[in-house]
């Protein structure tokens, strides 16, 4: 999935708005206003406000990915890959908290079932990373058994 530096513009803005004002408040008149633009400006790059939500979690699932798979490059221990892995998270989240903001709003999962299984693959994403580092430490014995995941 292409997303193009405008439209990482954007999503970050609608990510501010949520955090700001809630969901009821993402509109695409309050997104335009907010980037100084006309509404139909806005529409050459998303038609609707979910394809701005569903882009804006899509590309924190490839984002998450990438960060989670070179946060632990080069690290051995399960143990520390977990802790580069917690760490890898929390900082993004405190420099982005409108992604974060984003997952939890409250009545987002109710906009659609495509932002639903978008935020399902979200969890997904680091569940399928923190299975992986915790089934390897467990297979080299430097995890005991009560790291363990639910599939």
């Amino acid at each position: 999935m292409e997303i193009k530096e405008r439209q990482i513009e954007i999503i970050e803005a609608a990510g501010e708005i949520l955090t700001e004002s809630g969901i009821n408040a993402l509109t695409t008149r309050n997104l335009a206003a907010k980037m100084g633009f006309s509404e139909s400006a806005l529409y050459r790059h998303y038609a609707s406000k979910e394809e701005i939500v569903l882009t804006m979690l899509k590309y924190l699932s490839i984002n998450m990915d990438n960060r989670l798979t070179n946060s632990v490059d080069g690290i051995e221990r399960s143990e520390e890959k977990l802790k580069a892995v917690f760490s890898n998270q929390f900082e993004f989240f405190k420099k982005n908290p409108h992604f974060l903001v984003a997952i939890f709003s409250d009545g987002l999962l109710e906009e659609s079932k495509a932002i639903n299984e978008a935020i399902m693959q979200i969890m997904d994403t680091k569940r399928k990373h923190l299975l992986q580092i915790i089934q390897q430490g467990q297979k080299k014995n430097n995890l005991q058994r009560p790291y363990q995941l639910m599939n």
